[in-house]
């Protein structure tokens, strides 16, 4: 494999991950939509002590915390809250195909090459991957701290889960 289908690929790599991370929402959505509609018929009847000194009241208190920790996450992981994420993409092909044509006409660039080495010369393929590194890193970044946001919402849809059974054992034996 030559140098710049490695760096190619490696860019698709996170192209295709930033869209595997806008759908992979979709099921926490659906969990918490399932956790605040389950919640709701569980404590629809139920009156809330408000001197907090009720286990139960207690239960419920930290289930819709989690949720709402959870819904935090999640608005970071699909579109950092309310600033969305800055993707860095390659340029326009007509001015890519600018960039290149400048090597061509560039005499600098023609002087230098014909004085250096093969590995030292500049070209307008190594310039490429140089961008295309670049763009690649940042969008790594994104990706890893959208994959972080899931990670934790996810973590905390399992708890509010969790402590939503607790409350149904609860409403069984009480």
């Amino acid at each position: 494999m030559d140098s710049f289908s490695f760096y190619k690929s490696l860019y698709d790599r996170e192209l295709s991950r930033r869209y595997d991370l806008d759908n992979s929402v979709n099921i926490p959505v659906t969990l918490l939509t399932a956790l605040v509609t389950g919640n709701y018929f569980i404590t629809k009847d139920s009156v809330l002590n408000l001197c907090l000194n009720n286990f139960y009241t207690w239960l419920i208190l930290i289930t819709y915390t989690l949720i709402l920790i959870s819904f935090y996450f999640l608005s970071k992981a699909y579109n950092n809250l309310l600033d969305g994420f800055d993707y860095q993409n390659l340029s326009y092909p007509s001015e890519l195909r600018k960039f290149e044509k400048s090597f061509e006409t560039d005499n600098e660039c023609e002087e230098y090459n014909k004085s250096a080495t093969q590995l030292s010369k500049v070209n307008f393929e190594n310039k490429l991957i140089d961008q295309i590194n670049l763009i690649t890193d940042d969008n790594k970044k994104i990706n890893d701290r959208r994959g972080e946001f899931l990670f934790k919402a996810r973590i905390y849809i399992i708890l509010s889960f969790f402590i939503t059974s607790l409350q149904l054992v609860y409403i069984t034996f009480n």
